[in-house]
């Protein structure tokens, strides 16, 4: 073999396996590729709202590093309403995909972009992380290319602060590589340098677990306070604490413009899920063994009703059994601490995401939990510890995997036989929860020409807001995908709206359904627009799926509207006069 041939050749595995995980995230949401710029991916059951709302947040995100973050939390939903934006996750890594934001102004362009490079690193970082654990290359790049197609990832792929597991990948890495380093023989000074330089990379990682998703980065936190002991050794504690001290001090700068803008913003509002709702999104033990439909192996004897399939797969589950087993007994390349932590992790992951249907003697661990931890009062699906679940499962089966492929190689049957039972194995591993297909959810675009919107801009003064009817009933989720595209159409061209949908509202959101309730522009409602200073009220027809929706009389009783614009197929505007013609009269 000539010198470097070896090199060349694991150089050239791992750009395939870039390339695969590419491909395979394309595919995944294959349906959007003749519209990028124009449309983005939901699942078949998901809403239009919650893709819809997320590249707004893009959107917002963009805007708001052209300005500098003056007013990064007062986002222009819910006028006169202020840190409005902290009201739902602020995903401040999609800055990444400003410029497609600033130099092209498709909100869908970059929404799938991110959607697509968070599945590509899902896979890579699940392969750097098995690398950590002396998984074979094949192994490690058929769990990667796996977890790509995470079953949740894909059932829930309306959520896209929800993909980007790639950070908590990165944080097990980091964590991993750390536990490592210190039990390293001798323990010199190049050592101890090399612990602390991955400290510095474990609270970067944690850094971007936050910043893709508070949501996962408060259950990745609770889950590393659970198994993130079982890494540490005891006696080496004094070689572990120096670098978890850089871990904890660089995590803590990094993550504090974000967590205490945060926390002072929402300081003393109401902002806690009721139980019933948390019940309703907390998964019950069946659940655990529920695959999503199109599954290879179907779970026998329990129904499969219900939105929550939290099992990955049983053939990977059965794979993931071989680890398992092999604690029994020592392998060389493996260390039971290491598969421990991931069937600890897939223990606790599977404990929490049971919520408030978790009773013991009457106590409901989940119910304690809240209370006392600052975060987690305002957290509503639970089930969705489901995601870590199958993640370390899924590491699992890497493991597993490794040991067939090593007895696979040691056995004496025909070389071809072998490789096929491999390739076979390999596939099965990969395309065993295939996703379902996807729908596409069409999205504003900053070229978009809208007379209604330029009329607005011309001649809307400053520090003035727009109230859009009709305006949403209830807080059923589907009755703000309108909503949710005139949040794009007005925050691209710098009009704030009385509008507004997020992870929680505002009262003034509810007092202004109550009073919309009505089916009037009442006196007292108008007189409270005028006090919040909104000037104009623009009311759109009324689509047959909103009729229920508050969409008023457009006459009010003493005049206070005044018709300024109006156009065939487009909305009616009215002006709303500082003096009612009655009251000069």
């Amino acid at each position: 073999m000539l010198p470097g041939t070896g090199t060349l050749r694991r150089h050239l595995c791992n750009i395939v396996f870039c390339m695969c995980c590419c491909a395979l995230s394309l595919w995944s949401v294959r349906a959007v590729l003749n519209q990028p710029v124009s449309a983005i991916p939901t699942s078949i059951a998901g809403s239009e709202t919650v893709p819809l709302f997320n590249a707004w947040t893009i959107v917002w995100n963009a805007l708001q590093f052209r300005t500098g973050f003056a007013h990064y939390w007062d986002a222009p939903i819910f006028f006169p309403q202020t840190g409005s934006f902290a009201f739902s996750e602020p995903q401040p890594a999609t800055l990444l995909m400003a410029p497609l934001i600033l130099v092209c102004g498709s909100p869908a362009l970059a929404a799938n972009a991110w959607l697509i490079l968070s599945l590509t690193l899902n896979g890579l970082l699940t392969s750097r992380l098995l690398h950590q654990l002396n998984v074979s290359r094949i192994a490690r790049h058929v769990t990667g290319t796996a977890v790509v197609l995470l079953p949740m990832v894909h059932d829930q792929l309306d959520v896209l602060q929800l993909v980007p597991l790639w950070p908590t990948l990165w944080t097990w890495s980091a964590l991993i590589g750390l536990s490592q380093t210190i039990r390293l023989q001798p323990f010199s000074g190049t050592t101890s340098g090399r612990a602390l330089r991955q400290g510095l990379e474990l609270g970067v990682a944690i850094f971007f677990a936050a910043a893709c998703s508070i949501h996962h980065f408060l259950f990745l936190s609770l889950l590393l306070a659970c198994t993130g002991w079982i890494l540490i050794p005891l006696n080496l504690w004094r070689r572990w604490l120096p670098g978890a001290l850089v871990a904890l001090s660089m995590a803590l700068i990094l993550l504090m413009p974000i967590l205490l803008p945060m926390s002072s913003r929402l300081r003393g509002r109401q902002f806690e899920r009721a139980d019933t709702a948390i019940t309703q999104l907390s998964a019950r033990a069946e659940d655990l063994l529920k695959v999503s439909p199109g599954a290879l192996v179907r779970t026998p004897g329990v129904s499969q009703r219900g939105a929550w399939f939290l099992c990955p797969g049983w053939v990977r589950l059965i794979i993931a059994g071989i680890a398992v087993g092999s604690l029994r007994h020592r392998t060389p390349n493996l260390s039971r601490r290491h598969i421990f932590f991931l069937i600890a992790l897939t223990g606790c992951a599977a404990f929490w995401s049971m919520g408030t249907n978790l009773l013991f003697l009457g106590w409901r661990p989940w119910t304690t939990l809240s209370s006392l931890i600052p975060g987690f009062s305002s957290i509503r699906s639970v089930f969705r510890f489901g995601y870590f679940f199958q993640l370390a499962l899924l590491l699992l089966s890497g493991i597993g995997l490794d040991q067939l492929v090593r007895q696979l190689r040691k056995s004496t049957g025909p070389p071809a036989l072998r490789y096929f039972m491999g390739m076979v194995l390999g596939t099965v591993m990969i395309f065993e929860v295939p996703p379902e297909k996807v729908r596409v959810v069409q999205v504003p675009s900053a070229d978009e020409r809208l007379p209604w919107l330029d009329f607005l801009q011309t001649h809307r003064s400053d520090g003035e807001g727009v109230l859009l009817l009709p305006y949403p009933a209830t807080s059923a989720v589907d009755q703000y995908a309108a909503t949710t595209r005139w949040m794009i159409q007005c925050t691209l061209r710098g009009i704030p709206i009385v509008n507004g949908y997020s992870g929680f509202f505002p009262e003034s959101h509810f007092y202004r359904q109550q009073q919309l309730a009505t089916q009037t522009l009442s006196t007292e409602f108008l007189q409270g627009l005028q006090n919040d200073r909104v000037a104009f009220v623009v009311i759109f027809s009324t689509p047959p799926s909103l009729r229920h929706n508050n969409i008023p009389d457009i006459q009010p009783p003493d005049g206070r509207l005044k018709l300024v614009w109006q156009a065939p197929d487009q909305p009616t505007i009215f002006q709303l006069q500082t003096d009612s013609p009655s009251a000069t009269r």
